[in-house]
């Protein structure tokens, strides 16, 4: 399954020292495609939730943003 993220996507999660999601804000939820009930305790394991691609893309697609963002600031 593929997801498109919009520019106001901002993917948030928390895990504890074993790995296991402690906190997922709205958008990480949406993307995964779970609840956040359904999320929590279970492993953050990102090819579970959507293929290493689509999450290293959505990645460096908000990072580029981000890095373009602060070059206007600067």
């Amino acid at each position: 399954m593929e997801h498109t993220l919009n520019n106001t996507d901002f993917l948030v999660s928390q895990t504890d020292s074993k790995g296991k999601i402690l906190f997922a804000n709205e958008d990480f939820c949406k993307i995964a495609g779970y609840t956040l009930e359904e999320l929590i305790g279970q492993p953050h394991n990102m090819d579970e939730m959507m293929s290493l691609t689509q999450y290293v893309g959505a990645v460096d697609g908000k990072m580029g943003e981000l890095l373009h963002t602060m070059d206007r600031l600067t």
